[in-house]
C-alpha cells in the first residue's frame, strides 16, 4: 500500500499526459472531461511552471510516438519506481516484479521492431521518459504539501485519504527517506 501511496503522483502525472495526448493531441492538459487547462488557464494557475512540464511530457507521447501496450507497461514500472531508502520487507519481491515489468517492455519495443539497435534506442527513449516523470512529481509533491499546510490555516477539508497521503507519505518524500529509482544517471 505504501508503494501506490508514495508512487500516486507520478501515476497521476503519466496518465494525465497520455489523456492530453489522446484525447486533445497534447495543446492541453487533460485532467478530466471537465477540467482542460488551455494556455490562458495554465498561465493563471498557481502550477504554471508545473503545468507547462506536464504539457511537454504529452508531447513526448506524441513525438516516441508511443503505442498503447508501451504506455501501460510504463505505467506499472512507474509504479515500482519509489522506495524507501531503507528498502522494503519484501524487497526482493519487490525487485523481482520490477525486472518482470522491465523485460516486458523491452518485449513490447522487441515486437515492433527487426533491428536491435533501433530497440536500444528505443528502451533508452521509453527509460528516460519515464525517469522525466520524478523531477515533475517532486514539484508537484511540494506544491500539494503547501497546499495542504496553508488550506489547514484557514481552514479547508480535503478527502480523508488525499489529506493522508499528503501529510504522512509526501514528507518523507520530501526529506529524502523515499527515493525514486531512475533508470538513467541524473
Amino acid at each position: 500500500m505504501a508503494i501506490i501511496q508514495y508512487s500516486w503522483m507520478g501515476l497521476m502525472i503519466f496518465a494525465m499526459g497520455w489523456r492530453s495526448f489522446t484525447n486533445v493531441n497534447s495543446r492541453m492538459l487533460y485532467f478530466a472531461p471537465d477540467l482542460v487547462f488551455n494556455e490562458y488557464r495554465m498561465h493563471k494557475s498557481r502550477m504554471y511552471s508545473q503545468c507547462v512540464r506536464m504539457r511537454h511530457l504529452s508531447q513526448e507521447f506524441g513525438w516516441l510516438q508511443i503505442t498503447p501496450q508501451e504506455f501501460l507497461c510504463m505505467k506499472a514500472l512507474l509504479l515500482f519506481s519509489i522506495i524507501p531508502v531503507d528498502g522494503l520487507k519484501n524487497q526482493k519481491f519487490f525487485d523481482e516484479l520490477r525486472m518482470n515489468y522491465i523485460k516486458e517492455l523491452d518485449r513490447i519495443i522487441a515486437c515492433k521492431r527487426k533491428n536491435p539497435t533501433s530497440c536500444s534506442r528505443r528502451f533508452y527513449q521509453l527509460t528516460k521518459l519515464l525517469d522525466s516523470v520524478q523531477p515533475i512529481a517532486r514539484e508537484l509533491h511540494q506544491f500539494t504539501f503547501d497546499l495542504l499546510v496553508k488550506s489547514h490555516m484557514v481552514s479547508v477539508d480535503y478527502p480523508e485519504m488525499m489529506a493522508e497521503i499528503i501529510s504522512v507519505q509526501v514528507p518523507k518524500i520530501l526529506s529524502g527517506k523515499v527515493k525514486p529509482i531512475y533508470f538513467h544517471a541524473q
